[in-house]
C-alpha cells in the first residue's frame, strides 16, 4: 500500500506550486523591463544669444544634452561647457551625429533654393548643399557651383544599390553618405569635385517662449480691444456732433 498524503502536505505542494509560479512570473517582467531613455546629446548649428528668462545661450559646435521637447519648438537642454540649464530653439541643435548635424546638409530646401544659395557671389566654386531630392523620394541630392560656369550650378542624384551603398556614378559605391561627401571632396569622384559646404543662413526667430507668447497675445487683445472701443467712441461723437448740428439748424 502506498503512503497517504497528510492535508498538511498537500497545503505545502499547493502553496510551493503557486510561489514558483509568481516568482517565474516576477523574472519574466524584470528580464524585459524597459529602461526609460537617457539624454540625447545634440550639437549646436549656430550662435544663439538668450533672450528671454528661460532660455540659454551658446555657440556653434557646444554640445548639450537635451532631456524633453516643449511645444515641438523649443528643448530643454543641459549645456555640457557651463553646465547651465534652459531652454533652446529646436531649430539652433540637432542631434550628434545625424545628418542635420553637418554642415553640407540643408532640410527642407528646394532645388531652386539651392541652386540661389549656392550661385552667391561670396561662393567660390565648389561650394555645395546636400538636400533631399524634390522628385525621388527616399533620395538625396547635391548641387554645386561649377569650377567652370558661374551661371549654372550642377545638380547630381545621389541613389542607392539593392545593397543600401549611396552612388553618383556605378563605379564608385560607399557605405554612408558621409563616406561620399568626403570622397568627392578629395577627388575620389571623377568630375564631381566639393570644396565647401554653402553656408547656412541663420534661422529667424518667427516665435515665442509658450509662457511670453500667452502674454503676447493677451497684450495684442487687449490692445486691438482698446482701439475698438476708440474707434466706437470716435464713431459715436461724430454721429452725436452731426445730430446736434441738425437740431440747430
Amino acid at each position: 500500500m502506498g503512503c497517504k498524503t497528510s492535508k498538511n502536505t498537500k497545503k505545502y505542494n499547493r502553496l510551493s506550486s503557486r510561489l514558483s509560479i509568481q516568482s517565474r512570473t516576477s523574472n519574466y517582467f524584470e528580464d524585459r523591463y524597459i529602461a526609460p531613455p537617457k539624454s540625447i546629446v545634440h550639437i549646436a548649428l549656430f550662435d544663439y544669444e538668450a533672450k528671454f528668462e528661460n532660455d540659454i545661450s551658446f555657440k556653434k559646435g557646444d554640445l548639450m544634452e537635451i532631456s524633453s521637447t516643449l511645444h515641438g519648438d523649443w528643448l530643454m537642454a543641459y549645456h555640457l561647457s557651463n553646465k547651465k540649464r534652459g531652454v533652446v530653439p529646436s531649430i539652433y541643435v540637432a542631434e550628434l551625429g545625424s545628418l542635420e548635424s553637418n554642415d553640407y546638409f540643408f532640410n527642407n530646401v528646394s532645388r531652386a533654393e539651392a541652386e540661389m544659395l549656392v550661385m552667391a557671389d561670396k561662393n567660390p566654386p565648389g561650394t555645395f548643399i546636400l538636400r533631399h531630392s524634390g522628385t525621388v523620394s527616399n533620395a538625396f541630392s547635391l548641387t554645386v557651383k561649377r569650377m567652370d560656369d558661374n551661371i549654372r550650378p550642377a545638380n547630381y542624384r545621389i541613389r542607392t544599390d539593392c545593397h543600401g551603398f549611396y552612388m553618383i556614378t556605378q563605379y564608385e559605391k560607399f557605405r554612408t553618405i558621409h563616406e561620399l561627401i568626403i570622397a568627392c571632396q578629395a577627388n575620389r569622384v571623377k568630375q564631381i569635385r566639393l570644396v565647401r559646404p554653402c553656408p547656412k543662413p541663420v534661422p529667424k526667430m518667427y516665435y515665442l517662449l509658450p509662457q511670453l507668447r500667452d502674454n503676447h497675445e493677451t497684450n495684442y487683445m487687449r490692445s486691438n480691444l482698446q482701439n475698438q472701443i476708440l474707434q466706437f467712441n470716435e464713431m459715436f461723437d461724430e454721429k452725436a456732433s452731426n445730430r446736434a448740428s441738425y437740431l440747430i439748424m
